[in-house]
């Protein structure tokens, strides 16, 4: 029969398997394949799922993904320079002070008549209401005539949750709206709208939607750039003052849902909103916040702000609002105009509209990575977690544990500060913990199990203390392959056995041989050593080997010494069962040997080979013809020739061309015996 070539390694992993000693819990690619499944649960935990069949499925873990994304905003902005704001944005504040001078809100309507008088003289380029005018004043005539002058000026509408039926006239629609055919994605539809009166909408350059639209936990992050009413395509209040500062009208606006809208030549990054926040909209602004008050309990602002009072007085420069966007929006508590945002929980609504505005002009929105750049980050992690913690050590998982926490920190905070590209590392973190926990816990699991094998095992051949350490070693697998070692071996016979045994019931004959080998083996693990195998009546122990052990040559001296003396004990019982003393031969022998777990796939068996061990059994085999119980090699005896009283002889000996010097070992010198005590001592200690 032909049998085919097997290379070497694979005869080794062959047979190691059979006894379990490498068989590992998970393959290769059942560790990918749990990376894989955990990094996608991560995903769906965190991440919206990125398909038009399922746009109303909130992740779980949301509101954790936003408190993450929240907090690398406010870092971003912590660090960020007054000159990284490029729109030349001033606030006029209606305040505290300006309500305590010029009344309770609202505030009459002829003080902002003066009030665009002064800009329209100061060449403020435009003026923007972050105020509603629903209702009509005794003062709107002088107000009116004051906005047609400037003829810059920008009002405000709101979406209102009642719904309307509102009529723009066809000029004016076609001046503050948008053309739906130059839009091409989805756009908010709004059931209800709050206009300013009919004459002041009439005179005014523009109008935009004030309303802050919050995500659904009622923070502020992102803003939609235009809405729908009826068959209407509105824009929102920050995109209509751009579009007056770059002197184009709404109508000649156009866009690309999830990829750009333009005003003229200006690109304005956009984004798309999850159907699930209640508003789905391909046009979304994500405003870019740049600084953070120190004040927690007064709202923050990045730009020049001055009280409404102190501009009616003249108190301003004109040189100051000269050629600038001016907002005129509540700051006073009264008022309650705040909402949370990423870096406040009481960011004034004027202040949001200024960060949106400033964001156009820049052109440089937060962008939020795509979910599949989510999903593609999260199942990198999560391979590699699998991978690392399963083939590495506890070390090396460390190290990498140490890497993803730092790069889920640099890595995203990187790309918001350079690119205004907001990555949220949850997914990858939760991908990370899961893969390690379950890969750590199947791995652990299993070592468990491997060295409760291992230890059964070993509790063959060496003492269970010993045996349970070896299993539980990094390098037991190092230890168990086959090594060239020097080690020390000792061979025993029971003479007169075989005769004896005849004359012996079967029973008595194995009670007899397993008290006797019961005896012998616990003074081989009393010193360290292991009992190899069992032959008949004889038996071959190793010491150096499991574990290894530089004193192998006095530990096996000293236990072969100590078998002897052991005889005195067992002679009682074996004189009356067999009728004749009990009496053995030792040989033990030191040198180089091959050591190693040979075995077929049916039988192994850990053992030594070499010769230094076959001299070991011939010195076992003198033992008769000296008519001595120990014999000791030449090699032996320089390791212990201060421990032993020996006797030296030169002999002939069959198969080896030169006379060799074997020793009788008389008894323990005094160094001997402290030194055996010693071993007696630790081994009470383990």
């Amino acid at each position: 029969m032909h049998v085919p070539f097997l290379s070497w390694r694979y005869i080794q992993a062959m047979h190691l398997e059979s006894v379990g000693y490498t068989r590992a819990p998970l393959s290769a690619g059942a560790v990918i394949c749990w990376s894989i499944a955990t990094s996608l649960l991560s995903w769906l935990l965190v991440e919206p799922l990125p398909f038009e069949f399922a746009p109303q499925m909130r992740p779980l873990l949301t509101p954790v993904r936003w408190a993450i994304g929240d907090a690398l905003i406010r870092l971003r902005a912590r660090h960020s320079a007054p000159h990284q704001i490029k729109a030349p944005i001033v606030i006029i504040a209606i305040d505290d002070r300006s309500l305590e001078r010029l009344g309770p809100p609202p505030v009459d309507r002829h003080h902002y008549t003066k009030l665009l008088n002064y800009l329209r003289v100061a060449h403020a380029r435009v003026v923007a209401f972050d105020l509603l005018f629903p209702k009509p004043s005794p003062y709107d005539a002088e107000f009116a005539e004051a906005i047609k002058r400037a003829g810059n000026v920008i009002l405000a509408a709101a979406v209102s949750g009642v719904e309307t039926s509102v009529h723009l006239p066809y000029k004016l629609a076609k001046r503050v709206c948008i053309s739906p055919k130059r839009l091409r994605g989805r756009v908010t539809s709004i059931v209800g709208l709050e206009l300013p009166t009919e004459s002041l909408l009439q005179v005014s350059y523009g109008m935009g939607i004030i309303s802050i639209f919050l995500d659904d936990d009622g923070t502020c992050r992102r803003l939609p750039l235009v809405l729908k009413y009826n068959e209407l395509v509105l824009p929102s209040f920050p995109l209509a003052v751009v579009s007056a500062y770059h002197g184009i009208a709404p109508a000649q606006l156009r866009g690309i849902g999830r990829h750009a809208l333009w005003i003229g030549e200006h690109r304005i990054p956009v984004q798309s909103a999850p159907s699930w926040f209640g508003w789905g909209n391909d046009f979304v602004l994500g405003i870019a916040f740049h600084q953070r008050a120190n004040n927690r309990l007064v709202a923050f602002t990045s730009f020049p702000t001055f009280s409404l009072v102190d501009v009616l007085d003249g108190k301003v420069p004109k040189d100051a609002l000269k050629g600038r966007i001016v907002l005129i929006g509540a700051t006073s508590l009264q008022l309650s105009d705040f909402r949370p945002t990423p870096i406040h929980a009481g960011t004034t609504g004027v202040n949001i509209l200024a960060h949106a505005i400033d964001t156009i002009m820049s052109g440089e929105p937060i962008k939020e990575a795509s979910s599949w750049l989510h999903f593609l980050l999260t199942l990198c992690v999560g391979i590699a977690t699998g991978v690392i913690i399963f083939h590495h050590r506890a070390l090396v998982g460390l190290l990498w544990a140490g890497n993803v926490l730092a790069a889920s920190f640099v890595v995203p905070y990187g790309c918001l500060k350079i690119a205004n590209v907001l990555i949220n590392p949850l997914g990858a973190l939760i991908g990370w913990a899961l893969c390690s926990i379950i890969i750590a816990t199947v791995k652990a699991l299993y070592a468990e199990r491997r060295a409760e094998h291992l230890t059964g095992l070993l509790s063959l051949y060496v003492a269970p203390q010993v045996a349970k350490q070896l299993a539980h070693s990094s390098d037991v697998m190092q230890q168990l392959a086959g090594r060239k070692k020097v080690v020390t071996t000792i061979f025993t016979d029971i003479r007169g056995f075989t005769t004896t045994s005849q004359a012996l019931p079967p029973f008595e004959t194995v009670s007899l041989l397993s008290h006797y080998f019961t005896v012998m083996s616990e003074i081989v693990f009393l010193y360290g050593g292991m009992v190899n195998n069992l032959m008949g009546d004889g038996m071959m122990a190793l010491f150096g080997v499991l574990p290894d052990r530089p004193d192998h040559a006095q530990r096996g001296v000293l236990a072969a010494w100590h078998m002897l003396e052991e005889l005195e004990e067992l002679q009682f019982e074996w004189e009356q069962i067999t009728g004749a003393p009990l009496r053995i031969g030792i040989g033990v022998n030191t040198g180089e040997a091959v050591v190693g777990d040979i075995r077929t796939p049916y039988k192994g068996h850990y053992t030594a080979i070499g010769a230094s061990v076959n001299m070991a059994q011939r010195l076992e085999q003198l033992t008769k013809e000296l008519n001595h119980p120990l014999l000791i090699g030449e090699a032996t005896y320089r390791e212990v020739e201060h421990l032993i009283i020996a006797e030296p002889i030169k002999m002939q000996l069959r198969g080896i061309e030169h006379p060799v010097t074997v020793y009788k070992v008389l008894g323990l010198s005094e160094d001997g015996k402290h030194l055996r005590r010693s071993y007696w001592v630790l081994n009470d200690m383990r």
